[in-house]
């Protein structure tokens, strides 16, 4: 029942074809009616309501069945007009070799038909015109035949006005006499695959689908299916199409976006170098990513109605996994995390721009703070990098920060915060650790210094304006100076969850500490936790010997 539901604008439309038959007497071709706000379940419980009483409707309308001369003609003159939207159609989706040799085939088969008489290849679709409209007829019968004969030659008709469009020529006109003054107007042009991008991506933006990082990963796509396929019609993309693209993607260059004199090669340059051996390929995980955005532009545009099918869709099917999700990125030891907090960042580094060579100072910065939130809370990094001084807070006696704090998910983007989805607003107790090694007396610090960030040294980078992605790109790269090898920064999350996991037996509150979205009517219900609660569960994450004072060392230094 799902096949008479219409999304346009974000809104569901219930859409009911009428019966040919009945089209001139209610003065329209289709019935639509706007569904009142629900989720898809409940659309389609009403679209299936609303089509019963309608089957009720026409039937009662084309209670006459019998079958005369003008109905006849009516049928035929309805069908004609299906026959050339349908040919118009298929001609948009096809190469000009390719269409023009099937115009070809179609005009002559169609008129061998009518030489030969071959009425009964009409049977089909006569069989279904007329039990869309209600009305029997014995096969056989004289109207039967007769009706089936029209049928051929709307198909004749059809075939020879839509291959003239094909051509160019759109002067072609019935000279048939039974379908003159039938509708002949030629669809609106279709989108090209430029305009569709930006229309779709003008609706994700707005509608805060996409975040910075997501725009450009699906600017990258297009300017592939750009480069390949050129300036098409969308709809004239076909999944033969799409599997030759992605042929083309598996053997395009790792390094392609970040090479200049890469950039400068044509996309067959590039895979001749790929194929010599000379260059590695793109990973599969970006393979992926890519044909993702590409059935996700085809899924928008069959939504809209600009296509009737995905040609895209189930063309790449994922490498089968070797390792399970919770391999993807290791989490750190605890021998990993002790070289970590005993490096010369916290027991005495030589100055800022030698932070990991010992000496006698110890800057507090972002550089020391952000590890202790990532080793001490299940927070992300580019959650902790765009701290503002105002997320800090003190609740029931726990310093608090919040996650987007003060901020709504539409005013969030002004202030250069991200949001990865709904779940990530969410209030985090401080964990007890980072208090004993001074953390109120930062936050303190920066107010009086007048500071509005709790990291001012840090700024946005990239193009997709993250706080966090010059600190964790260089740390990364510091990690095996300490001996740390095998993790990234991104893994000390991943500890801090295992760590939770192991202390907090309630799985709904450490999903919402995480910033996961909860499931189930838990999303629906719950809406949050008492902060003693919060904070009892952050002060289960532990390591084995690490605590504020193993971090400071036993030697006591100058701190700025």
């Amino acid at each position: 029942m799902s096949k008479h539901l219409l999304l346009k604008n974000r809104r569901l439309y219930f859409r009911r074809r009428i019966p040919t038959r009945l089209v001139t007497q209610l003065g329209r071709s289709d019935f639509v009616r706007a569904l009142p706000p629900c989720n898809h379940h409940m659309a389609v419980q009403m679209a299936r309501q609303l089509s019963s009483r309608l089957d009720l409707f026409f039937a009662e309308a084309m209670s006459d069945s019998t079958l005369d001369r003008e109905k006849l003609n009516e049928l035929a003159r309805a069908t004609f007009t299906e026959f050339l939207k349908e040919f118009d159609w298929l001609n948009r989706r096809a190469y000009s070799d390719e269409g023009a040799a099937r115009n070809s085939r179609r005009v002559e088969g169609a008129r061998e038909q009518l030489r030969m008489k071959w009425w009964q290849n009409a049977g089909p679709t006569a069989d279904e015109v007329l039990a869309e409209n209600a009305i029997t007829a014995p096969f056989n019968s004289p109207e039967y035949r007769e009706f089936c004969f029209k049928l051929l030659r709307a198909g004749a008709e059809a075939s020879r006005i839509s291959a003239a469009r094909y051509d160019g020529d759109f002067t072609a006109v019935p000279a048939d006499p039974l379908f003159l003054g039938c509708d002949i107007d030629p669809p609106a042009p279709t989108l090209s695959l430029e305009e569709a991008f930006k229309k779709y991506e003008k609706e994700k933006v707005k509608g805060g689908h996409w975040r910075a990082d997501a725009q450009r990963e699906n600017h990258n796509t297009f300017a592939l299916l750009n480069e390949h396929f050129g300036e098409v019609p969308l709809a004239s993309i076909t999944r033969k199409q799409v599997a030759e693209f992605l042929d083309l993607v598996r053997r395009l260059p790792k390094k392609r976006g970040k090479s200049s004199a890469l950039r400068r090669l044509t996309l067959p340059e590039l895979v001749e170098s790929v194929d010599a051996g000379d260059l590695e390929p793109l990973s599969s995980t970006t393979v992926a990513k890519h044909m993702k955005n590409v059935v996700a532009l085809f899924h928008w545009a069959v939504r809209q109605g600009e296509i009737r099918e995905n040609p895209a869709a189930g063309v790449h099917q994922s490498s089968k996994r070797t390792i399970g999700t919770n391999e993807e990125r290791r989490s750190w030891s605890t021998e990993q995390i002790r070289m970590l907090f005993s490096a010369p960042i916290y027991r005495g580094c030589r100055g800022r721009q030698r932070r990991f060579s010992p000496g006698t100072e110890i800057i507090k910065d972002s550089w020391y703070w952000l590890p202790l939130f990532m080793a001490f809370h299940p927070l992300r990094p580019e959650e902790i990098a765009q701290l503002h001084l105002s997320d800090v807070s003190e609740v029931d006696g726990s310093t608090v920060i919040d996650i987007n704090g003060g901020v709504t998910a539409e005013g969030a983007a002004s202030t250069g915060k991200q949001l990865k989805n709904a779940a990530s607003r969410r209030q985090v107790p401080v964990h007890s650790i980072l208090s004993d090694l001074g953390f109120s007396a930062y936050v303190q610090k920066l107010q009086s210094a007048g500071q509005t960030r709790l990291f001012p040294d840090l700024s946005a980078q990239g193009k997709a304006g993250r706080y966090s992605q010059y600190i964790c790109k260089r740390l990364n790269e510091k990690l095996p100076h300490l001996g740390i090898e095998g993790v990234s920064v991104y893994g000390l999350r991943h500890s801090a969850i295992t760590a939770l996991a192991n202390a907090c037996d309630n799985a709904t509150m450490r999903k919402r500490l995480a910033g996961h979205t909860l499931t189930g009517e838990d999303g629906r219900y719950i809406k949050g936790f008492e902060i003693s609660r919060l904070k009892e569960a952050i002060e289960g994450i532990q390591y084995p010997g690490i605590n504020a004072d193993f971090i400071t060392g036993a030697q006591s230094f100058s701190s700025r």
